[in-house]
């Protein structure tokens, strides 16, 4: 999980870009080659040029032969990260009110005892974004010329039972 307070930057498609490859520097690289990712509609996060500009960036930087990304229906859903939250939230009612940032991490990583959650702090990293676009820097990775064909992007269904 990626942590940065909200003074420190947004919640937009540029820090979602920025955590989702800096998780992707924390990972073995050379034993990955295909990527499967998943999320919601969110145009401001997920459903946008950054994020498939970032996407490319890292295929080609990373020598990752390929990357799904399958958007989840529109519509009420339960994704399997949604949980997560859940511990997360129940852990801090036990905690009381928070004051500081580094009790939070360490809320986060004793919600889940058995396998605690890998928590990135961002909060340098959000920052310099956020100097560099104030600056008028974009990302490096829409000028680059990448072939589409690494990708996959799927709008996926999740049917449910009727009951009658």
């Amino acid at each position: 999980m990626c942590t940065w307070l909200e003074s420190e930057g947004k919640k937009g498609d540029n820090e979602i870009c920025l955590c989702m490859l800096e998780f992707l520097k924390t990972q073995n690289l050379s034993a990955i080659e295909h990527v499967k990712t998943f999320s919601d509609y969110c145009r401001g996060q997920n459903r946008n040029r950054t994020m498939i500009s970032s996407m490319m960036w890292a295929c080609q930087n990373f020598d990752l032969k390929s990357w799904e990304h399958r958007f989840m229906e529109p519509g009420p859903l339960y994704m399997p990260n949604d949980s997560d939250f859940g511990k997360i939230e129940k852990r801090k009612k036990k905690y009381g009110p928070i004051y500081c940032k580094d009790t939070y991490t360490a809320l986060i990583k004793v919600s889940q005892p058995k396998a605690q959650f890998n928590v990135l702090d961002m909060s340098v990293a959000v920052l310099q974004l956020m100097s560099a676009q104030e600056a008028g820097i974009t990302q490096e990775a829409r000028h680059r010329n990448v072939l589409l064909s690494k990708f996959l992007f799927v709008v996926h269904s999740v049917l449910l039972p009727l009951h009658g």
